[in-house]
């Protein structure tokens, strides 16, 4: 099965779980974030690209937030085709249709 946005909206399970990772991931990632290696970075973007995915609010405010800093906006420009199609349409906040 192949996590979606619909399949998150429908099932509170898959989005608690969701949830939890992304919260696990921003811990984890503050804790290691002072070390010389850049996986806290990394972790606390996931995380934030986590929970993107399961709060419309952050959603909107992250919208918000990428029209009021066009430098952010341009960075995350860069780095959105590397990223799967879950994360890449929470960060970019376009909606693909789905292909049925």
């Amino acid at each position: 099965m192949a996590v979606t946005r619909t399949n998150l909206r429908r099932s509170v399970v898959l989005r608690a779980g969701v949830l939890l990772v992304a919260v696990l991931c921003i811990i984890a990632g503050a804790i290691t974030l002072p070390l010389p290696i850049p996986t806290g970075v990394i972790l606390l973007g996931i995380g934030f690209a986590l929970i993107l995915l399961v709060s419309r609010r952050s959603r909107v405010w992250f919208r918000g937030y990428r029209r009021r800093t066009p430098w952010i906006d341009a960075r995350l420009g860069q780095i959105e085709h590397r990223l799967p199609d879950v994360l890449r349409q929470a960060l970019s906040g376009r909606r693909r249709h789905p292909q049925s």
